[in-house]
């Protein structure tokens, strides 16, 4: 059966945190046909199912799924792709850090003309006798082998500084050193593009965006909006939802509504 499909789809990613996302979405549509689905909805499902699943014609296996298998594929796409973000906010943080994989490190060293297969071996024993400080994939304590522990020491990652002391100290005559990181000006963030165009609900429409799973989709910012406004004490300007109106607002020329169409188009803009 298609829904067995999923079985093959392990739980081997690390669950992350996080409320609204596709399995969101979804919920009020989950007993409808592909081509039932509305259209930006349905480019969303398409996009995570190729990007995640990769399990064929998206369509084609939404229609073949029952409905809380449907919910279970969109959940595991959300678990997904939140773990992919975060693989490349700590890329982003380990290069703007300066530090590198011993096997990245040794690759670089190999080229000022050594082996690679002798550097990776080299930088491998020196961490494990510690003598080179490593640290492991996101964290910033210092690995320390346990007893019975059996570490990829190819892995783990090393500070630019911390291989240049034990370059001088324990192979001098290694022409080869690493530069400390660039500070680069950062691109500014959707939350910076939205604080810029200064709207009465800038404040919130940040705090969704940072809350959302997918915080470039107004489909997944909207719940979080939604929710801050049903809040008990909502945060200001926010007075609560209206299902036929939006989000209800206070300005000083009296009350308005946000829409749903009134995000997609801010965040198009």
């Amino acid at each position: 059966m298609i829904d067995e499909r999923l079985n093959l789809i392990e739980d081997d990613d690390p669950k992350l945190p996080g409320d609204f996302g596709l399995a969101f979405a979804v919920q009020q549509h989950l007993d409808k046909a592909a081509s039932e689905l509305p259209s930006d909805l349905a480019s969303w499902i398409k996009l995570r199912f190729d990007e995640c699943l990769d399990m064929g014609p998206w369509d084609t296996l939404w229609n073949e799924l029952a409905p809380q298998y449907r919910l279970e594929a969109a959940k595991r796409c959300d678990e997904i792709f939140k773990f992919e973000i975060l693989k490349k906010r700590f890329a982003s943080e380990k290069t703007a850090a300066g530090r590198y994989t011993l096997a990245e490190a040794a690759r670089l060293l190999a080229s000022s003309g050594e082996r690679l297969a002798v550097v990776v071996q080299m930088l491998c024993d020196a961490a494990e006798r510690s003598e080179l400080p490593v640290y492991s994939w996101g964290e910033r304590v210092r690995f320390v082998q346990t007893a019975g522990d059996s570490p990829s020491w190819r892995s783990k990652e090393a500070y630019w500084d911390d291989l240049n002391h034990w370059l001088t100290k324990h192979q001098p005559r290694i022409a080869y050193s690493f530069s400390p990181p660039k500070k680069t000006a950062l691109a500014p963030s959707k939350s910076h593009q939205l604080r810029n165009r200064r709207h009465a609900l800038d404040h919130v429409i940040e705090v969704a965006v940072s809350r959302a799973t997918d915080p470039t989709n107004y489909l997944s910012v909207w719940p979080e909006l939604v929710r801050l406004a049903e809040m008990g004490e909502p945060p200001a300007p926010l007075l609560g939802y209206v299902d036929a109106e939006g989000i209800k607002y206070q300005v000083d020329a009296g009350i308005k509504f946000f829409t749903k169409n009134a995000l997609r188009k801010r965040m198009a803009a």
